[in-house]
Order: C-alpha cells, then sequence, then structure tokens
C-alpha cells in the first residue's frame, strides 16, 4: 500500500519516468497492474493524481483507463469511479503529468522490466503472478465481522502491506482457535475439520513478515500466557516434587507393621503446558505435542519454503515427512509405535501451516537440478500456494 504523504507535494517534479509517456508504455503499465491485481489507488489524493495523470495524457478518453486502474480498490464502484473522473476532468489538475503514474505504480512495486516489449509469456513477472491464466481478485473483507475486517485494513495501513496478507493470515488464526471443537459436515459422512495450509507469495519489501505478526497477535498473546502460566505451574511442580520425597523419605523410614498402615506417598504429575504455535521442530516432537493437546498447533514459517527443505533432514532424504503431513492435511488419526516407548495416538489431529515467500524461492523448490525434492515436495507446495 502507498502512502500519498511521502510524495504528493512535489509529483510534478519527478523526472525519473519522463521519457517513458509512450501509448505503448502507459498500456502495458496498466496491463501489469491488471495482471497482479495491485491497488495503486488507496488514499483520495493518490487517486485523484492518478486521474490527473492520466487526463493530462489523454484528456477525456483517460477515463477508461482510470476505471481500469481503479477497479482493484476494495470500495470501488463504476458509478462512484465515473462520478470522480468528471469531477477531476473539470478541475484539470494542472502539473500533474503522465510520468506521476509511473511513480505512483513504482511506490506499489508495479515497474515495467526493460527488455520487454509486450507483457505475454516472455514476461516473467506475469508469469509469476498469473495462476490458471485468471486474475486473483482481493482479499473479501466483507465476510468476517466487522470488529475483524476494520483490525485487517488499519492493520495493513500502519505498515503499508496489502491487506490480503493479514486477512488470509488471520484464517490461520481462527482455525487454530476452532481446532477440531467444529467440523464442517460436507455429508453424512463427510466431515472436515479446520486444517489450512496457506503460503502467501509475494516479491521482497512487501511486509511479509509484518503481515503475519499482526494476523497472529491473538494467538502469540495466547501463547505468551500460557508460557507464563507453564513457568509458574513449573516453579509449584518443584516444589511439590521436594515435599513427596521427604514424605517418602519418611515412609521408607517406617517399620513394616507401620508402612501397612500408612499411605504411601503419591508422586505428582507434572502439568502439560497448551503450545498453540511452533516454528521448527520434528514430525516426531509434533506428535507427542499433539498427542498432549486440546487445541492442536499452528506452524509458522518466516520463509515458508524452510518447511519443504527442512523434510526428512534427520533422516538422510529417506524419511515419510511428506505423507506425515499429508496425513495431517487431511486430519486423519496418527498412531506411533515405536520398540521401547509408549505408542503415540491423535486422533482428528488439528495442524494449521502459514507462510510467505518469494516468487524466485518457487523456482528453486521446482528446478530441474533439485529433482528428489520436486518429486517429494512439489505436490504440497502447489496445493497449498496462494498467490497475492
Amino acid at each position: 500500500m502507498f502512502n500519498p504523504h511521502k510524495w504528493q507535494k512535489t509529483p510534478n517534479k519527478i523526472n525519473e519516468f519522463s521519457k517513458v509517456d509512450t501509448n505503448n508504455d502507459i498500456e502495458r503499465l496498466i496491463e501489469l497492474i491488471e495482471s497482479t491485481c495491485v491497488d495503486i489507488t488507496d488514499g483520495y489524493q493518490n487517486w485523484m493524481n492518478v486521474a490527473f495523470a492520466l487526463i493530462n495524457k489523454f484528456g477525456s478518453n483517460a477515463r477508461e483507463y482510470f476505471h481500469r486502474i481503479s477497479k482493484f480498490h476494495r470500495d470501488y464502484t463504476s458509478e462512484n469511479c465515473d462520478k470522480h473522473f468528471d469531477s477531476f476532468f473539470k478541475s484539470k489538475g494542472s502539473g500533474i503529468t503522465i510520468a506521476s503514474l509511473f511513480w505512483i505504480a513504482k511506490q506499489n512495486n508495479v515497474v515495467l522490466k526493460k527488455g520487454y516489449s509486450n507483457l505475454g509469456e516472455k514476461n516473467p513477472l506475469i508469469q509469476k503472478t498469473k495462476l490458471n491464466d485468471e486474475k486473483l481478485m482481493k482479499f473479501p473483507l466483507h465476510v468476517f465481522p466487522d470488529v475483524i475486517a476494520d483490525y485487517v485494513r488499519q492493520s495493513a495501513e500502519s505498515i503499508n502491506c496489502p491487506e490480503d496478507f493479514i486477512a488470509v493470515s488471520m484464517l490461520s488464526t481462527f482455525a487454530t482457535a476452532i481446532s477440531n471443537k467444529r467440523c464442517a459436515e460436507v455429508k453424512k459422512d463427510w466431515q472436515e475439520l479446520a486444517t489450512l495450509f496457506i503460503c502467501f507469495i509475494s516479491v521482497p519489501g512487501t511486509k511479509k513478515s509484518a503481515a503475519l505478526k499482526k494476523a497472529l497477535l491473538p494467538v502469540k498473546n495466547l501463547d505468551n500466557f500460557f508460557w507464563e502460566e507453564g513457568k509458574r505451574e513449573d516453579k509449584e511442580y518443584e516444589k511439590n516434587i521436594k515435599e513427596y520425597e521427604q514424605e517418602l523419605l519418611k515412609w521408607k523410614s517406617l517399620s513394616k507393621s507401620e508402612r501397612l498402615n500408612a499411605d504411601i506417598p503419591e508422586k505428582p504429575k507434572m502439568k502439560y503446558t497448551e503450545q498453540l504455535t511452533v516454528e521448527d521442530i520434528t514430525t516426531e516432537a509434533l506428535s507427542v505435542l499433539l498427542s498432549k493437546s486440546k487445541t492442536g498447533t499452528l506452524m509458522e514459517f518466516d520463509e515458508f519454503s524452510s518447511w519443504v527443505k527442512g523434510m526428512n533432514q534427520y533422516k538422510s532424504g529417506q524419511g515419510n515427512d511428506l505423507e506425515y503431513y499429508l496425513k495431517l492435511w487431511g486430519a486423519k488419526r496418527i498412531k506411533i509405535d515405536r520398540k521401547g516407548q509408549k505408542s503415540i495416538y491423535v486422533d482428528d489431529p488439528v495442524v494449521n501451516i502459514l507462510g510467505g515467500t518469494q516468487p524466485e524461492t518457487l523456482d528453486l523448490l521446482y528446478s530441474k537440478n533439485n529433482v528428489d525434492l520436486q518429486q517429494k515436495c512439489g505436490q504440497i507446495v502447489k496445493s497449498c500456494s496462494n498467490f497475492s
């Protein structure tokens, strides 16, 4: 998202884009905006200057371009856009040239790459943002309660990032809160739990990590509460253990006849501390955590590819991590039996996975030089990738 206050006082002094004013360049820029579904019109002053820049170049013929650029704003309507265009056209906007349009686009990470004469299949930026050749729409915030939608809007504005990053990430927060307490019944014998594997993909500098932090704030706060509560319980446990050991020594010092009339001290049990989020964890440790947890867990990754690359790292690449996570995706029962260890059993496990990555990272995961990783992990990355 773009903060117009950083530039709106001097748009007519921008010289960087003084030469990119041909009709072909403008058409290419608008096609790029449409292909990436980026809103460059956030903020009234910003929106007005987009109109002035187009009007300066095309006059009344700028209306269509103005609609094409404006339609990605969350509050866009054709009627409102026409009304404001008429108002902007009458005021003329003296001093705002077409160069300002390219400047505004650049502030929103929309920049034409040199060496590409069109936006066909040869343009790598378009290839990385297309999904089944369909334009991706912005997240429909109206599906959230008003208080949540407002939180998403204000958070995105405060950290200067797309609303989609926070909104999509908050789905993981909700899914973690729901856990296995509720399910969606598709059919009588078909239930689905709130399990989401989410990866949002965007170029560097788009505040993916900051968006994660905002979206996961409720879960993190609750996790911190559990952590502090767990530390208090650990201290209480240590105190109880010392008292138990003293009582046990007293009991052992009794004669055999006295022991018959005295109850043996009961060893205190350590309470399990609930843990809602994990970052770096093996499948074995995750299974143990799930067997004790009442809520399931959320795995978060600043860099999503670290999860994929970490699969089977402790088993020389010969493990079954991929199959394990596919079972978790379907919330299927986990049963692990190890010789000399207590069996682990988890019915209806709930694990949500969330992270962000860059388009270039996906190329590394699918590269021909990494065939083993492509075969083992390509399926799961493709199934849980949401482009923004």
